[in-house]
């Protein structure tokens, strides 16, 4: 009996090593979230990045794959802090920064003929290439001018640049014309995106880790909460997102 269970053990363990390659398999680690930012930026036309840049992401981490390609959108006017979503079967949000500067690096295509015939009047509205939920911070990425026969309303939005750093109001599909009506300013700072606390006084300042606890915009005075010590504070959030703090 004692010899038959010991024929046994190399099938038992030859079993349990293909079990945990299946379960494996329906994992992503923390590379699959560096991959599928290095691969948006890529495809928006984005400067490349190293993986030390994509972070702070624990190496331990272990998320239900995606079966499709997840959204990653900017969280706010900053566009340092990014969502990556997953809306397969089993869904996620996963929130990582981007250290360096990330701007496009080739032209965007706009579509139809870049100048009406001589003499007459040019008008374009702006438009979106793809569905975006609400709340979303507009970049060029997802923003297209297109030219119009007739004069646009008053409240579209004329070009990219005046729309870019904007935020949805409601979620739109591809071909949506941008209004004042559905976007609005984006802060620069959203609830939960990490800050540098600064506090000084006469001849001395410290800084430590924060986190934001609510929206804000540069200027403006925001609550956050020192991570070290737990405490929340008041401060004026300035660029970078440095809080600073009396």
């Amino acid at each position: 009996m004692i010899a038959k269970f010991l024929r046994l053990i190399p099938v038992f363990a030859l079993l349990a090593s293909a079990s945990a390659a299946r379960a494996a398999a329906e994992e992503w680690s923390s590379e699959d979230v560096r991959r599928v930012v290095r691969e948006w930026l890529d495809a928006s036309g984005r400067t490349s990045v190293s993986d030390d840049a994509i972070g702070a992401i624990d190496d331990r981490l272990r998320i239900p794959a995606c079966g499709e390609t997840p959204a990653v959108v900017p969280r706010s006017a900053r566009s340092t802090s990014y969502t990556v979503r997953c809306s397969g079967p089993t869904p996620w949000d996963y929130t990582v920064r981007i250290d360096v500067d990330a701007k496009r690096t080739t032209p965007l295509s706009v579509t139809g003929p870049s100048r009406k015939p001589s003499g007459t009047e040019e008008w374009r509205v702006v438009v979106v290439k793809a569905n975006l939920a609400a709340g979303a911070t507009l970049g060029p990425d997802v923003l297209e001018e297109r030219p119009v026969d007739a004069a646009p309303g008053a409240t579209a939005i004329r070009s990219i640049k005046e729309a870019t750093g904007l935020r949805l109001l409601a979620a739109v599909a591809p071909g949506a014309v941008l209004t004042t009506r559905n976007v609005a300013r984006a802060p620069h700072l959203m609830k939960g995106e990490p800050v540098t606390i600064v506090s000084g006084g006469s001849g001395f300042e410290v800084s430590m880790p924060g986190r934001a606890e609510a929206d804000g915009y540069e200027g403006t005075l925001v609550s956050v909460k020192n991570l070290r010590s737990g405490t929340v504070l008041v401060g004026r959030l300035g660029p970078g997102g440095i809080v600073a703090v009396r």
